[in-house]
């Protein structure tokens, strides 16, 4: 029987500012070579491109910055985190290549884990990666993802608690792009109570459609980069 896998990173802001997530499902019935013949392509994604939205928030946030020290400590930090959440012994990390965001995740996972040798897509809105393994692959895809992860770790800014500003920011994207965006696709989903509840309390969007490609692609849950971190 072969597993298949998701992973995803998700700026959540309910405690932690990033929730890693990930899943296992069995799919039953399917031979391999079907599931990888599957997997062998981006679903909506090409690799080497990240989504991007045309939206422009009212709230201004003030660049966040950290020190070259701090980076490092946190990005030590997050991989420990996410090889025991694997539960991999410690295992030396290889070197940074550079510092990546949500939405382009896929396009610097997917290429670095097929040239480890699995077979990977990436998710329709830059931020997971998808594939079919046999169960006796998991640890060595586990380790093959904290390596990829080690050398494009997210943006360890991001694991900052949110400021008020960046708590505003969140909210503009959901009700003036993600929620009608969704809604224009022919989906349901619940408005968003007050800025000021909402900030003093926020959650992520209810009814949000994870499973559908096209929403993934068209209405990305994660707030623009620049306008989070105030960089643009």
């Amino acid at each position: 029987m072969t597993a298949q896998r998701w992973s995803c990173l998700v700026r959540a802001f309910v405690g932690a500012a990033v929730l890693l997530c990930g899943c296992s499902a069995q799919s039953a019935g399917r031979p391999s070579s079907e599931i990888a013949s599957a997997a062998a392509g981006p679903t909506g994604l090409v690799p080497s491109a990240a989504t991007s939205v045309a939206w422009t928030p009212t709230t201004h946030v003030k660049p966040i910055e950290l020190s070259d020290k701090q980076l490092a400590q946190m990005r030590l930090k997050w991989l420990d985190d996410l090889r025991a959440g694997f539960n991999l012994p410690a295992m030396t990390y290889p070197s940074l290549v550079r510092y990546v965001e949500f939405n382009e995740i896929a396009s610097v996972l997917v290429p670095c884990l097929r040239s480890k040798g699995f077979i990977v897509a990436g998710s329709a809105d830059g931020g997971g990666i998808s594939t079919h393994i046999e169960p006796s692959q998991n640890e060595p895809f586990a380790r093959a993802q904290v390596d990829c992860y080690a050398m494009y770790t997210p943006d360890p800014r991001n694991l900052l608690p949110p400021t008020t500003d960046q708590k505003k920011v969140i909210y503009e994207y959901y009700s003036q792009f993600v929620i009608p965006c969704v809604r224009s696709l022919g989906f349901s989903i619940n408005n968003l109570p007050s800025e000021a509840v909402w900030v003093a309390d926020p959650k992520i969007l209810d009814g949000y459609p994870w499973g559908n490609d096209q929403v993934l692609k068209a209405c990305p849950i994660n707030v623009p980069p620049a306008a989070y971190l105030g960089s643009g």
